[in-house]
């Protein structure tokens, strides 16, 4: 089966500061190259309905003041008309993905987990790089790495999706 991609570019995000450096770094890439941008912000889900409390649990109040950052963010790029940021419930690397399916490129921020870190907080970045069949883009933690441009920012590319190899 082939899928038919989009002149899109997928990006996760969150209240990170490696968040917003990949962030603008999409958007920089969206505009070069006239693709839209989908930026996409997802949260883990709530506690089972069982245990459901009406009152808002403090989890909740944090996403939405997480989510209220994120928002902001996306906004001071002065986005294109085309360009969406959406909130979606689930696993983020599973949703980013999927969100990814048909687009050219995902790009997320990376933190700089080693040894028993990594190990401990399952990775979104690892787990995209794995299981995407887009180009992943992982941008590094800026506070690691000052120079920002295009030509320093290494690709994974799954085998088999890039013509004669």
């Amino acid at each position: 089966m082939v899928i038919m991609r989009e002149n899109l570019v997928v990006v996760g995000v969150d209240d990170s500061s490696t968040a917003r450096a990949a962030l603008e770094w999409a958007a920089d890439y969206a505009r070069m190259t006239d693709y839209r941008l989908v930026a996409v912000h997802v949260r883990m889900p709530e506690v089972p309905a069982y245990l459901y409390t009406p009152q808002p649990t403090e989890q909740e109040l944090a996403d939405t003041e997480t989510y209220r950052h994120v928002r902001l963010m996306f906004e001071g790029l002065d986005p294109e008309n085309d360009w969406r940021l959406i909130r979606l419930t689930g696993r983020p690397g599973e949703e980013l993905v999927k969100q990814s399916e048909r687009a050219v490129l995902l790009v997320i921020g990376t933190q700089d987990h080693i040894g028993l870190h990594r190990w401990l907080e399952s990775s979104v970045s690892q787990y995209c790089l794995r299981h995407s069949t887009v180009p992943v883009l992982c941008y590094p933690n800026p506070k690691r790495h000052q120079t920002q441009s295009l030509e320093q920012v290494d690709v994974a590319v799954p085998a088999g999706s890039v013509k004669g190899r």
